[in-house]
């Protein structure tokens, strides 16, 4: 089908559709994706009702009525499926009106294959009709998807594990970092063991156990390798490498009936929020909800008061390895970026936004920073990622999964070896999308490609010693990795595809 007769086809059509059968309500916006780029054949009739001359295959259809209610339908074999009828808040129902007004031009050309969005708005008695490629539509469209609350997902490379194994015979949550020099995979489950694994075969190098009354949380070691951090809900362990025993306590007690959860990663190639060791290796800093940072000589293991470098306010500090610059969230519910030099606050990013993850580019340019938020029930459980500027805490992008407004949950923060793209391992959505490790250019800030990993929970995403691939643990109990450096390859040139139009 030829660009001219797709939207005289969608131009004409009854506004009231298809799968409404009877009167509705005034239509605001109409939007269907749709594959392919020629008539449906009965051989792929997977969705819908016996084939019409002249149709594309319709995936999804979502319609935005005047009084800002919401449906979302497909064809199955049995009629017309949707979901209920939200409504979109008045304040986004004004800024989706005005985005309406002028839709982008599409340069009236057929998106590829199995990309398509039609984006119809009623005039008079007839749409006005927009074709997009849902891979790199404008930015105005991403807009009117995200307040639409249609949820339809970009079209974007997918990349499949190059290799996985099964590290705990039960599908158990597994806990994961890496040996110190970044060159095998460590793993555990609540109760141990501790398994050393060759990331070039899959095998396990050694099993290491430990103290049976410890409830593993979490893992790490410390840069010079002479003990493993364990983390068991609320405390700290500190594991003798040599002897695998336990060597001291670091208590980090309950709050009231809550556990704080402070997960620990591989120091220092990825720094998460709540723990971290300074830059001259000296101190262990423990961040906590509630109460001042604690911090540790790590050569004595005593605790230690607020360091002059710090704000003396913080609850949560994270710095860069080696440039004067540090992201720290204080008492008072502010997220800032700080010169430790000049111990005085660079700029404000947020209010009451807490730090899940940081993460400073490989020049240390750019800061990611993944911050939880709180929802309509009063938790910290909505996830924002943004990229600042490192000199002056100016904002660069936004990062969405699948360019939604939801992230239901975010795991790891890790740039790439030149710095041009952000991973991170998230949950965007119940149906629209699994979870996988989003892929995003720091050019445009879109979501570019995901490395897939289809239902399994993500308990750690790492770069490996190597810097060319990525591995996880995952809920399921398998470890899977992923060649980085090929998938971003790919994704260059997917990218460069745009600019060729």
């Amino acid at each position: 089908m030829k660009y001219e007769d797709l939207v005289r086809t969608y131009s004409t059509q009854p506004l009231t559709d298809y799968f409404f059968r009877a009167k509705v309500p005034p239509i605001k916006l109409m939007l269907s994706t749709f594959e392919g780029n020629e008539q449906r054949s009965a051989g792929r009739n997977y969705l819908a009702r016996p084939p019409r001359p002249n149709e594309w295959k319709v995936e999804l259809v979502c319609c935005v009525f005047n009084d800002g209610k919401v449906g979302v339908f497909f064809d199955s074999w049995s009629g017309p499926r949707g979901s209920g009828y939200p409504t979109i808040p008045e304040k986004d129902l004004e800024r989706l009106d005005q985005l309406l007004v002028n839709l982008p031009d599409d340069d009236s050309r057929l998106p590829p294959p199995d990309r398509g969005l039609v984006v119809q708005v009623p005039e008079n008695d007839h749409y006005r009709v927009r074709v997009y490629d849902r891979a790199d539509a404008p930015a105005e469209i991403l807009d009117i998807l995200r307040l639409s609350g249609s949820e339809f997902r970009p079209w974007l490379p997918s990349f499949e594990p190059s290799s996985e194994w099964v590290a705990s015979e039960q599908a158990d949550e597994i806990q994961i970092c890496l040996s110190t020099d970044g060159q095998q995979i460590v793993t555990t489950v609540a109760n141990g063991p501790l398994r050393f694994w060759n990331p070039d075969t899959g095998e396990k190098v050694k099993e290491v156990n430990f103290p049976s009354n410890i409830s593993v949380s979490g893992l790490s070691f410390t840069p010079d390798g002479r003990f493993a951090v364990i983390q068991s809900w609320g405390q700290f362990y500190l594991l003798d490498t040599q002897t695998w025993r336990k060597y001291r306590n670091l208590d980090e007690p309950l709050s009231g009936r809550n556990r704080e959860e402070l997960v620990l990663v591989p120091l220092p190639s990825l720094v998460r929020s709540l723990l971290q060791i300074t830059p001259d290796g000296r101190y262990l800093l423990i961040n906590t909800s509630d109460s001042t940072l604690k911090i540790f000589d790590m050569k004595t293991w005593r605790r230690q008061p607020m360091l002059p470098d710090l704000p003396p306010d913080a609850l949560s500090y994270v710095s860069a390895p080696k440039t004067m610059r540090a992201v720290y969230f204080s008492k008072n519910g502010i997220l800032g970026l700080w010169n430790p030099e000049q111990r005085n606050i660079v700029a404000k990013l947020d209010d009451d936004a807490r730090i899940h993850r940081v993460a400073f580019s490989p020049d240390e340019s750019l800061v990611a920073i993944a911050t939880m938020h709180i929802d309509s029930n009063g938790f910290w459980t909505r996830y924002r990622i943004r990229v600042w500027q490192a000199i002056d805490g100016r904002l660069l992008h936004e990062l969405r999964p699948f360019e939604q407004t939801k992230c239901e949950t975010l795991e790891g923060l890790l740039w790439s070896n030149d710095g041009k793209y952000l991973l991170a391992g998230t949950k965007a959505h119940n149906v629209y999308s699994g979870r996988g490790i989003n892929v995003w250019s720091m050019k445009s800030g879109r979501h570019r490609g995901e490395l897939n990993m289809g239902n399994s929970d993500i308990m750690g995403v790492l770069m490996l010693g190597d810097g060319r691939r990525i591995v996880a643990g995952c809920g399921d109990g398998r470890i899977r990795i992923w060649n980085v450096s090929d998938a971003i390859k790919q994704i260059e040139e997917f990218e460069n595809s745009f600019s060729s139009h």
